[in-house]
Formats: C-alpha cells, structure tokens, sequence
C-alpha cells in the first residue's frame, strides 16, 4: 500500500524501486542479526535492543507468523519488485509480459474467482490428499479457469477493454 501510494503521488519510479531494493537488504540484515543473536550475546547494547524488539514485536502465538518470517518475505518482496522492474526495463516488451500485466490490472476480480475455484476443488478433489503431480495440474487449471472466468466476466460486465493483449 505505502509503494502504491507512493507512486500514485508522482514518485519516480526508479528512485522509489532503488529505496525498495535497498530498505529489502536492510531488513534482510536487521532479521539476520535478530535470528542469531545468540551468537551476539556478548555484545551488550545489540542483546538489549534485540530483547526489547522481542519484548515489543515477538508476541505471537501457534496461529500467526513470527516477526523474523514476516521481515524475511517482506524483504523478499521489496528485493523481488527491484528484480522484476530491472527484467521489465531491460528487456522488450511481449506477450507474457501483457498477460502479466492484464492479471494485474484485474487482480481483485481473479482473486475472488481463483479462491471460489480453491474452495470448491477442496470439496470435490478433498484437502492436502493430493499428490505433487495433481496438485501441479490443479493450480494450473485453476489458473486458466481463473483468467477464462475473469475474461468472460469483464465481457458480461461490459468492461471498456477486456482484451488480453494491448498496446503499451
């Protein structure tokens, strides 16, 4: 949401993906130190701030994330937005790039769509009873179903420009 934002009110884009690498490595940096900081005992001041931070942000129990999770995959989604706007800046322009870019643009529609679709697999194909290979074939059908859902949706909603290739 803050990105968004940020983009939203005219940031450039560069500078702003270039933070965003930079704040994923900090991060990354701060969870390391905070996972090992048994190592680190003997430096008084880091265990001090380490034990306030776990005083402060480790109140979790069995069924939510622990703090040095939640820090390692928002790192990893920062680090990952400067990889995939480097691939997209460098590269040209194509057709999994404009169906990428489609899925985006109607990311709300297909996540509902996509998540009827789980629910009712689950009831029908059962739940974590599956093997790799059909687990693989059912994401994937999944996906079409999804984006063939979302397609014929936008039709019927009468949407402006449902195709699925554009020009940029």
């Amino acid at each position: 949401m803050i990105l968004g934002q940020r983009l939203r009110s005219g940031c450039d884009i560069d500078e702003l993906i270039l933070y965003s690498r930079n704040l994923s490595i900090i991060l990354f940096l701060i969870t390391i130190l905070v996972t090992f900081r048994n190592v680190l005992k003997d430096l008084f001041i880091i265990d001090f701030l380490i034990n306030i931070l776990n005083a402060l942000l480790m109140s979790y129990n069995s069924d939510s994330l622990s703090l040095t999770f939640t820090m390692l995959t928002i790192s990893f989604i920062l680090f990952w937005l400067w990889i995939c706007h480097m691939v997209i800046t460098k590269t040209p322009h194509n057709h999994v790039y404009h169906l990428l870019f489609y899925w985006s643009r109607n990311v709300t529609v297909m996540y509902v769509i996509q998540w009827i679709l789980i629910g009712w697999g689950m009831l029908i194909f059962g739940n974590q009873i599956q093997d790799l290979i059909t687990v693989l074939i059912l994401t994937i059908s999944i996906l079409i179903l999804s984006h063939l859902i979302t397609y014929l949706f936008l039709i019927l909603k009468g949407s402006k420009n449902p195709k699925i290739v554009q020009n940029s």
